[in-house]
């Protein structure tokens, strides 16, 4: 009822009136302020932004226009369409522009120097499972290298302790790469990789190897008229060698003179002191150059001599020559043939005690493997390797032919000495008398049994049959 009082009275009625009409009023000023506030920030962020952005020589202040647009998608980062780049450029903001461009060059950086640093890892070799991190102390190491083509001692020496060999490697073929095109006069050409067709041909020439026509080509179209003349003085020294060689091998009525001739490589293997194979004796034979044939073997049974007297020990011995003497005892020697009393006085003359040694082992290996093998040996063996002092082989052969002898006359007693009984069955085998003193004593001691293969044999040997 209250409210229906209110309502219809029209004093309240007057008063709601005005309060509404206050408060729309006070609502529309403070909509009025917070818009101009509004306003003004915006047309401070917009005179801020042109001036970071180097456009204050566009006028138009309205935040309502493009370039403010523009200026705020850039300062957030958000990348221009080509319209808005268009619309700059019509403007002439090239500061601006530039400015743009470099930034949205800056927002992708990140990507790029990831970018960077796996392309160098790849090309320096670096193993897969190093560190990716662009933060990494290898990357201004390969940037480095990338750019200045050299790198500090500390710098080489902390890839090593990293083993990272294959890119310590391409740094020393760099290295070596600026080295040979200083050397050859060549550092006009710019290229330091050494996949370069320049550091092939470099290391060719450093070993004075031929060039093929497409390395002689490649050298004339880079103009490295330097190079080319090194080379070619090797060629022409090259050629007087074979000249040299073919004089000096029995060679020269052979018409060829070329350096890529089979003639060369083969005169060249020879002047190395290199063996020939078949084939080149064959091409030798075919060519009728019998006299280079018959130095090539001369050669070779040389290099075989040189190659004994290193084996036994008599490298000292200054004759090389395979007529030699020495070089007959060696081959027997290395033949497992037994050196006579003269090859061993020769080597005493010679004063080459090493070999006398090597040659005493070897023989006395040699009786060593007889005895073993059940051999008996003979008596000048035996006095060989006592005259030697080899008693611990003439022992080894005593047991063994004792073992033998104990076979034949049937002595199964594991225990039974040596002595007397080895002597005696030695003198039985010799058919020499026998002491019948000590045959008998030994027979009463029960040490021989009287109807036993040695008192039968002893009988025999005194023509009595028991």
């Amino acid at each position: 009822m209250l409210h229906g009082w209110v309502s219809d009275s029209p004093f309240f009625t007057m008063i709601a009136i005005v309060a509404d009409n206050t408060f729309n009023y006070v609502r529309s000023h403070l909509l009025s302020i917070n818009m101009d506030k509004e306003s003004q920030n915006r047309l401070k962020h917009f005179a801020a932004l042109k001036s970071k952005y180097q456009a204050t020589q566009y006028q138009d202040s309205s935040p309502a226009n493009l370039l403010y647009l523009i200026l705020r998608k850039v300062d957030l980062g958000i990348e221009l369409s080509d319209l808005e780049f268009n619309w700059l450029q019509e403007h002439q903001l090239f500061e601006t522009i530039e400015i743009i461009w470099l930034q949205q060059f800056k927002m992708g950086e990140s990507k790029r120097l990831e970018a960077e640093f796996s392309h160098l890892k790849a090309k320096y070799k670096v193993a897969k499972n190093w560190e990716s991190s662009v933060g990494n102390v290898l990357y201004p190491i390969l940037w480095k290298l990338e750019s200045e083509n050299s790198l500090t001692d500390s710098e080489v020496k902390l890839l090593q302790d990293n083993n990272l060999t294959q890119t310590v490697a391409i740094v020393q073929d760099i290295k070596r790469f600026a080295d040979l095109k200083e050397k050859y006069q060549a550092t006009k050409y710019q290229d330091s990789s050494p996949d370069s067709s320049l550091y092939k041909i470099l290391k060719k020439l450093d070993t004075e190897a031929s060039l093929s026509d497409y390395e002689y080509e490649w050298l004339l179209n880079h103009e490295l008229f330097e190079a080319i003349e090194i080379f070619e003085k090797q060629e022409s020294a090259r050629r007087a060698k074979v000249i040299e060689l073919k004089s000096k091998y029995q060679a020269s009525q052979h018409p060829d003179t070329s350096l890529s001739g089979q003639l060369y490589q083969i005169l060249q293997k020879l002047d190395e002191d290199k063996k020939l194979i078949y084939s080149e004796i064959y091409w030798l034979e075919q060519q009728g150059l019998t006299e280079t044939i018959a130095i090539a073997k001369e050669l070779e049974r040389k290099r075989e001599f040189i190659a004994l007297k290193a084996k036994y020990k008599a490298s000292q011995y200054q004759d090389s020559s395979p007529s030699s003497y020495l070089c007959t005892i060696l081959k027997k020697l290395d033949s497992e043939t037994h050196l006579n009393e003269q090859d061993i006085n020769y080597l005493r003359q010679s004063q080459l005690p090493g070999t006398i040694e090597i040659a005493n082992e070897k023989y006395a290996s040699i009786l060593k493997s007889k005895i073993v093998s059940g051999v008996v040996l003979s008596n000048l063996e035996v006095d060989w390797l006592r005259n030697n002092e080899y008693e611990d082989i003439i022992i080894l052969a005593q047991h063994k032919h004792f073992a033998a002898l104990k076979r034949k006359y049937r002595l199964a007693d594991p225990s039974l000495p040596l002595e007397p009984f080895y002597a005696i069955m030695v003198k039985l085998e010799k058919k020499e008398r026998l002491d019948p003193k000590l045959v008998l004593q030994l027979m009463e001691e029960n040490e021989l049994y009287h109807g036993g293969e040695i008192a039968l044999a002893y009988l025999q040997t005194r023509g009595r049959v028991l």
